[in-house]
């Protein structure tokens, strides 16, 4: 069965002419039968688009899942300029480890896309020591991994898989493979900066020990930290958590913030009108809204405020229910920068999630719960501030990701959702 994800559609891209096709699920897995089998043609038993990154007027990375004689394998493609894939496909072959069925490497001229079966990917060297068959794990760590299961996977960039041993029934650790090592260096950074800071007892926050590390697998092993992703969550329990995500998040902000951590650049004034560019480039028929929008931050940029340990990467499925804490996980975007970036951010998502789940009220509740377990234990960022930063977050976050993830439903709500940002700075939506 081939499982169909509805697109709405986008201006066409001179620099991406097969981001259509590549997008099409009917289409690639046509197209991957005939290409990817190591033996000739694949009979496939299903197909599903996985993660997307597409870099307007630059190229285009999707993930495929193809289901094949009962097993699941991962595809990994990207775009290249005219005439770049053949030597990309060249160089790619004779790095290629074997795949079972599928062919480890692919080159299809047609659509200047290649094609890497994992474990093989564009960047990430090491990313086979994430599979089964080997002992990376089990060496680093010291004691015997039975089995892992890959959790994440952000080609030519990074890689998580869950380990099992032998008696746990679920992970004991979970490891990651980066593909550059200023990258493994600094979530290993980050990690033990808040780990030695907490330890276990903090009653409101939670994060992975560091396990193991390794330069040469450029590879970071942290603990399974148990607990339900808030994300998850429904009925009453839902308000509480998020008044525990707040507390955790204030905890976070009240730790003292390392000088050797990079700055949070991401909602940084200078980069929405970047955003709001790309996101026009995408989409004219809402180029002005965020031109617009984008103009107006940049005119009402916050004063600098006191830098304080931020997550960088606030999502609520980063964050997990614990008895009466939360366990902040994922901590590789770490920075510092104003408390209200990661309270904006948060607050952005919740607001983008309303909006295209037409559940307002709902997530009017979330935000009033997680602003009240902020304030319980720090002071909210000026209101100013916090409404500028969430209407960032709203442009350079939320709408920016609708559309370089392909995401139907927040491609379909971009209009409301810049709509919302606009009228979050100007202190009209709700608060």
């Amino acid at each position: 069965m081939r499982a169909a994800v509805p697109t709405v559609a986008l201006a066409p891209d001179p620099a991406v002419p097969a981001r259509d096709v590549m997008l099409d699920a009917r289409e690639m897995a046509d197209r991957l039968g005939a290409l990817m089998g190591a033996d000739g043609s694949l009979d496939l038993d299903g197909y599903a688009r996985g993660r997307v990154k597409y870099r307007v007027g630059d190229s285009l990375r999707v993930v495929h899942e193809l289901e094949v004689r009962g097993s699941r394998h991962l595809v990994a493609s990207r775009t290249f300029a005219s005439g770049r894939s053949e030597k990309v496909y060249a160089r790619a072959v004779e790095a290629a480890r074997p795949s079972g069925p599928l062919r480890a490497v692919a080159h299809d001229p047609e659509l200047e896309a290649v094609f890497w079966t994992f474990p093989n990917d564009r960047k990430i060297a090491r990313l086979a020591a994430l599979v089964p068959e080997t002992d990376t794990v089990s060496r680093l760590l010291g004691w015997p991994i039975a089995r892992t299961l890959l959790a994440a996977y952000a080609p030519e960039k990074a890689a998580t898989a869950a380990c099992f041993d032998e008696l746990a029934g679920r992970p004991i650790a979970y490891a990651k493979v980066f593909a550059d090592d200023a990258e493994l260096a600094a979530s290993r950074r980050a990690h033990t900066v808040v780990f030695d800071a907490l330890g276990t007892s903090s009653s409101a926050l939670r994060v992975p020990a560091v396990l193991a590390c390794s330069e040469e697998d450029r590879m970071l092993v942290v603990e399974a930290v148990e607990g339900r992703r808030v994300d998850t969550l429904r009925g009453p329990e839902h308000p509480e958590a998020m008044r525990r995500f707040g507390a955790a998040l204030a905890t976070l902000h009240s730790l003292p913030a390392p000088a050797d951590l990079a700055p949070f650049a991401r909602l940084r004034p200078d980069r929405q009108p970047t955003a709001a560019e790309l996101i026009g480039r995408a989409r004219p028929d809402v180029a002005p809204a965020a031109e617009r929008l984008a103009s107006e931050l940049v005119a009402d940029a916050p004063p600098a405020e006191a830098a304080v340990c931020l997550h960088g990467d606030v999502h609520l499925k980063n964050g997990l229910l614990q008895a009466r804490r939360i366990a902040l996980i994922d901590l590789d975007q770490m920075g510092t920068g104003p408390a209200a970036a990661d309270l904006g951010s948060a607050i952005a998502g919740i607001r983008y999630h309303a909006l295209v789940a037409d559940e307002i009220a709902r997530g009017a509740r979330l935000e009033r719960a997680l602003r009240d377990g902020y304030a319980s234990l720090r002071e909210l960022p000026g209101a100013d501030a916090l409404r500028w930063h969430i209407a960032a977050a709203l442009l350079s976050e939320r709408a920016l990701r609708a559309v370089n993830r392909i995401r139907p439903n927040g491609l379909t709500h971009l209009g409301a959702v810049l709509a919302d940002a606009r009228a979050t700075l100007r202190g009209e939506a709700v608060q």
